[in-house]
């Protein structure tokens, strides 16, 4: 579900870039998405949480050696997604 989370996050400030007609690099780094929001787009606080979650774009998503990943983790990521599609759905509806 990480993973998931991660990729909610990212699609969902792509959907804002798109929206925005923001040439972007492809990318599934957060902090390098992030950082290509035009400046007239509010950014809340826990945007500088978010890119905890561009590690589970690649390492979570294929089975393999990797670390447990903890339950407050977990919790973390479904939260920050969910506040994160919040955000872009406000700003898509407007």
């Amino acid at each position: 579900m990480c993973y998931q989370a991660q990729q909610s996050v990212e699609k969902s400030i792509k959907a804002i870039l798109i929206q925005s007609k923001v040439n972007f690099k492809f990318t599934h780094n957060i902090k390098n998405l992030i950082a290509s929001l035009p400046q007239e787009i509010e950014k809340p606080n826990f945007f500088k949480d978010l890119p905890i979650l561009t590690d589970y774009a690649v390492s979570t998503r294929y089975p393999g050696d990797y670390e447990e990943i903890l339950l407050s983790e977990y919790k973390t990521a479904i939260f920050l997604a969910q506040q994160t599609f919040d955000w872009a759905e406000a700003i898509l509806k407007k």
